[in-house]
């Protein structure tokens, strides 16, 4: 005797991919509008269809290039960061090597240059 415990019930929608989801449009309706118009030959457009094609097109610009801004101020951040995170670990390096080893690297070179020192 089976119970309701005993069996799994599929709730997805059959041949759809795990972790994705349906999408319920393509876009806003301006998006839709403007894809279907830069299909179309420039001819074959009106005044209309034009101005709300170069409408879009100008607000999609400006909002990438609001983007592009917005990540080279990050990336300027970070690079500028790193650098200076950079910088003090090699000092740090490069103290340590010679406060371990200097001494002696120092006097090798000037057995090698003839000097005594």
């Amino acid at each position: 005797m089976t119970t309701n415990e005993d069996f799994i019930k599929h709730v997805g929608v059959l041949g759809m991919k795990w972790g994705r989801r349906k999408s319920s449009s393509g876009g806003s309706s301006d998006h839709i509008t403007v894809s279907s118009l830069r299909k179309k030959r420039l001819q074959d457009m009106s005044n209309d269809d034009l101005k709300k094609l170069t409408s879009r097109m100008e607000l999609e610009r400006k909002y990438r290039d609001l983007r592009s801004a917005d990540a080279s101020k990050a990336r300027k951040w970070l690079s500028g960061t790193l650098s200076s995170a950079g910088s003090q670990v090699a000092s740090k390096y490069v103290a340590s090597a010679l406060e371990k080893g200097g001494l002696s690297l120092f006097e090798l070179l000037n057995k090698q240059l003839g000097r005594s020192g």
